[in-house]
This record gives C-alpha cells, sequence and structure tokens, in this order.
C-alpha cells in the first residue's frame, strides 16, 4: 500500500451506495492486468510516459474496475480507482 496515494480518487459503488476509499476498505488486486482472463472480461489499457491506465468489465453485467496509475519520483503510483459491482 506504500505506492497508493491516500486519499485515493475514486470510489466503491455497490447496490448498497457509493464508497469513499481508504486504507482500511482498500481491497488490493492480485491479477495483474495483463493476466485477466480475456474470454470471461473485456479488458482495456493505455499507457503513456507518465500514466497507466487500466480497466476490465464484464459486458452487460454492472461489474467492473478502473485504476490509473501516476509515475511520480521514477515510481508508480495509484491515484485513481472505480470499483463497480451493481
Amino acid at each position: 500500500m506504500s505506492r497508493i496515494k491516500f486519499p485515493l480518487q475514486g470510489k466503491m459503488v455497490d447496490e448498497s451506495g457509493d464508497t469513499k476509499w481508504s486504507k482500511q476498505n482498500w481491497l488490493m488486486m492480485k491479477v495483474k492486468i495483463y493476466d485477466i482472463d480475456k474470454k470471461k472480461y473485456k479488458v482495456e489499457y493505455k499507457k503513456s510516459k507518465s500514466t497507466f491506465y487500466q480497466k476490465f468489465w464484464i459486458e452487460g453485467s454492472g461489474f467492473g474496475a478502473e485504476y490509473r496509475f501516476e509515475l511520480l519520483n521514477n515510481k508508480w503510483y495509484l491515484v485513481y480507482a472505480l470499483d463497480q459491482n451493481l
């Protein structure tokens, strides 16, 4: 969690509503975007010199996630996360 910039932009969205991220409710993503099962999930990612954006979702399900990383002092930090499960 040392590479996550809290307070983290974005939120968790589920049937009970929206929740802002905190260190206490943060869940670490355990699968690299390159290793996600592309038969089950749609996957999109873009990289520039100073940003990395990744998104994955299940078409028509209400489930998906987006993450944005920024290069700060030659290290990648997570600066935005949206986790949706409706």
